[in-house]
């Protein structure tokens, strides 16, 4: 079979390298344009890296040298309340508890009341909220951590790689497709190298959603009624040297702003909305908070969103070809690669040689549950106390809330409350119950009528404290893992 992916960046060089791991006798051409080029301030991923770079037998020495990373345990949320506090969203959940560092494990949701009634922060019950504030990662288990990445570098990486392992990579543009009678693509239509046969395409060309999008006219499904970000700028910064192994992301007056550190830079933003300020006022306050060193490389506006199927006849839509919400939570590679995996271990297969519809609906199904969970989770995200701008306070008092099963508001507290959480509806990328848990007791609004015992707590930070001690006395900081593995000046 001749497999085309279309579009090149993080989603299409995945997107390749996986599809050759899985079929190595299919021929896989990869189209991608230099002229569009990749905007790559830097990117946040998440766990799902690690199986990645394991399935595909990727050094990740190797990967960290030639990408600038650091080692990413989650996500610092500052200012999101009325003050500058800060609570931490890690890999690794408190309910998790697979350090066994509280002894009854049905009490442990009761540890998000104690934090809150005692007026403590949920990161003081947290163990990788304790190795993060000492630059510590867990590299015993590659679920609790993942990295930050050149989003170019990444590519260019990517791209050598799949050269070396028998992929084709051709840069050109796409102009066209053909299609059969059945509507099934036989030809992609390149402006310099002619036609390309294919049995099956991959439609990574991004926002422009060429194929998805404009050839088949799927249906797009908006996000924007419970979603405010419509714009983001995005910028770099001089390195300082002065990071965690995890990305900031700060409210700002009409939105939030991210810091990602490289070894070499950061990559910072601002995400907005636009009807409240335009990009000049948005860039005027990134710079004061971050300095007139900022240097803006993009901006844009986007629909947050996805379309109704992602697998339309024998095309897949990957990467931001099938969605996009906004770039709180790293959610975009961390589609991709669980998109990729369904399909190719599964999906594929029975697709192959009767064009399984059945599976293709599933598919269908599948992501459009898993998107919804995503836009529900970065909805709750906007739900704070904070009322110092107009955008805060309409958002909390006129935003509709999605009413999909798992995702109710009030539901979802009771059900907490009460032991009755379907953890079916909490699951990647739409995360686990105890993050959903965690951003709301780091806001105050878990409210557990039952009384808490408020020794448990002290308890648990003791063996947190010893565990921590222990895991330094054994492992490597983050300072020393870069430094192992520290990209050339030449790289840099």
């Amino acid at each position: 079979m001749k497999i085309v992916v279309v579009g090149g960046g993080t989603a299409g060089c995945l997107s390749a390298l996986l599809f050759k791991k899985y079929f190595p006798s299919m021929d896989v051409t990869l189209v991608r344009s230099s002229a569009i080029g990749i905007l790559g301030p830097g990117e946040g991923l998440t766990p799902g890296i690690n199986r990645v770079l394991k399935e595909l037998k990727i050094d990740v020495d190797e990967f960290v040298a030639e990408t600038g990373a650091t080692v990413k345990n989650g996500i610092k949320f500052i200012n999101w309340n009325k003050d500058e506090t800060s609570w931490m969203h890690l890999f690794h959940g408190v309910t998790e508890d697979r350090q066994e560092l509280f002894n009854n494990k049905d009490e442990i949701y009761d540890l998000y009341a104690t934090a809150v009634k005692s007026n403590r922060n949920i990161d003081d019950i947290n163990y990788f909220t304790h190795l993060s504030k000492n630059d510590m990662v867990n590299f015993e288990d590659r679920i609790n951590y993942a990295y930050h990445i050149d989003s170019r570098r990444f590519v260019a990486f990517l791209e050598k790689t799949a050269e070396k392992r028998g992929i084709r990579v051709i840069d050109d543009l796409m102009e066209d497709v053909v299609q059969d009678n059945s509507g099934y693509i036989s030809q992609i239509i390149l402006k310099e190298n002619g036609s390309l046969d294919c049995d099956f395409v991959i439609d990574c060309t991004g926002f422009r959603r060429l194929i998805i999008g404009k050839h088949y006219d799927t249906k797009w499904i908006s996000m924007k009624e419970y979603l405010p970000a419509t714009s983001a700028i995005a910028c770099t910064l001089p390195q300082d040297n002065k990071y965690g192994p995890y990305t900031e992301a700060r409210a700002m007056n009409y939105g939030w702003s991210w810091k990602i550190p490289l070894q070499h830079r950061y990559g910072c933003g601002y995400v907005y909305d636009n009807k409240y300020i335009n990009a000049e006022l948005a860039e005027k306050e990134l710079k004061e908070l971050f300095g007139n060193e900022l240097e803006v490389v993009g901006k844009f506006e986007f629909d947050p969103g996805f379309f109704e199927k992602v697998w339309v006849n024998n095309c897949l839509a990957v990467g931001l070809s099938y969605s996009f919400f906004e770039p709180l939570e790293a959610t975009a590679i961390a589609t991709v690669i669980t998109l990729m995996l369904n399909f190719l271990n599964t999906a594929f297969t029975k697709y192959v040689g009767d064009k399984n519809t059945t599976e293709r609906e599933r598919l269908n199904n599948h992501f459009t549950g898993l998107s919804r969970g995503i836009a529900a989770f970065l909805h709750w995200h906007y739900i704070t106390n904070k009322t110092n701008t107009d955008f805060w306070k309409d958002f909390r008092k006129n935003a509709k809330s999605p009413d999909w099963p798992g995702h109710d508001f009030d539901k979802f507290l009771s059900d907490v409350q009460n032991n009755l959480l379907d953890k079916n509806n909490y699951q990647m990328p739409g995360w686990f119950e105890s993050s959903w848990m965690a951003s709301y007791a780091a806001k105050g609004f878990y409210i557990n009528q039952n009384e808490v015992d408020k020794q448990a707590i002290e308890e648990y930070n003791k063996n947190i404290v010893k565990a921590k001690d222990e895991s330094i006395k054994r492992g490597l900081s983050h300072q020393e893992f870069l430094q192992k593995n520290k990209t050339t000046k030449e790289k840099i």
